[in-house]
């Protein structure tokens, strides 16, 4: 998780209770499977939260047998595979081709768990035994295929008044940006790390044909059986010219080695990359040796500024997700053991 939280920017755990393990647990959970409300700028501000998931038949019937789910059959036939974008994408960066159709036995149940707000009808929200209209927070479990509601239950605290959502999810970031976009090493790197790339490449290419160099030779010449005339150590090959001097029948192309001007460019781009990246790079055994603590210790800071604010913005998320797990071993002082 902390290896993708650096690399796209933002990450998210799910702390709830698992009523198959029978205690709560904190779960990692792909970006790509949490889909929020149009306009959220926070899981906080969201009105609506929907984890999608896929679950083998057999973890779906183990919930419906345990009561957590409503048992009704989940049959729809044949099922082609309905990806999404990012999905399809990598995939396709895999070289993976998915499934045209499975059986009823191989299908993977896609479930769709929306935290929203509802004004049930019989569950209205009353004050004085009249009702308000006020949407109510509710947790609706659905099956995709086959549209059935596998579970609704209520997202606040019983006994809550004011009727405040419970926590579910717990957002890790790195560097935030705009509302609902949150900005990684990918962002913040990606075209510095394309254009580093790019220059190694045409790096290794010239020191490649340098050393190997192609060239052409004079028609004249051509009565050898081959165009490619490679010698060994102490090898001498003899060469059918026609009497052309050996320096006017062949010329090798004009491959140039690794420029300097190229590897100026390639460096200008690595100490760019590093400033912008807050890479910390403390030059603290170079200079006076009897430079002040102070200053060491100042340039140290300064150097890990950002690392800091990001280290800060994670154990701040850390909390939260211990103190959702707290309040579940709170509720179920049994599951600890």
């Amino acid at each position: 998780m902390f290896f993708s939280l650096g690399h796209g920017g933002e990450a998210y755990k799910k702390v709830y209770f698992h009523p198959l393990k029978r205690r709560p647990v904190s779960e990692t959970i792909d970006r790509k499977d949490i889909i929020l409300s149009d306009g959220a700028v926070s899981l906080e501000a969201c009105g609506r939260i929907t984890h999608r998931s896929r679950m083998r038949p057999s973890i779906v019937k183990q919930m419906q047998l345990v009561g957590a789910w409503r048992d009704v059959p989940l049959d729809s036939g044949l099922l082609s595979p309905d990806l999404n974008i990012v999905d399809r994408k990598l995939d396709e960066i895999a070289g993976m081709q998915p499934k045209m159709a499975y059986g009823l036995e191989e299908q993977d149940k896609e479930i769709y768990e929306c935290y929203c707000e509802l004004n049930l009808k019989g569950f209205e929200h009353k004050e004085d035994g009249e009702e308000t209209g006020l949407p109510l927070p509710y947790r609706v479990t659905i099956e995709k295929d086959s549209r059935q509601i596998l579970e609704i239950r209520r997202w606040w605290e019983e006994g809550d008044e004011s009727y405040v959502r419970k926590e579910v999810f717990v957002e890790y970031v790195f560097v935030p940006a705009f509302p609902g976009v949150n900005l990684g090493l990918l962002h913040i790197l990606g075209n510095a790390t394309r254009a580093l790339t790019a220059a190694w490449r045409i790096a290794l290419d010239n020191g490649m044909l340098s050393n190997f160099p192609g060239g052409i030779m004079a028609r004249s010449s051509g009565k050898q059986q081959t165009t490619s005339i490679r010698l060994g150590p102490g090898q001498i090959a003899p060469v059918d010219v026609d009497g052309v001097p050996l320096n006017q029948a062949f010329m090798p192309l004009p491959y140039r080695d690794v420029t300097q001007g190229l590897m100026n460019m390639i460096q200008m781009v690595e100490t760019s990359s590093q400033r912008v990246g807050g890479t910390a790079e403390t030059a603290v055994g170079e200079g006076r040796q009897d430079a002040p603590v102070g200053t060491t210790i100042a340039l140290i800071e300064q150097a890990t500024k950002i690392l800091n604010a990001v280290h800060k913005r994670m154990h701040t998320a850390q909390q939260k997700e211990f103190s959702l797990l707290k309040e579940l071993f709170r509720r179920d002082p049994q599951a600890l053991w």
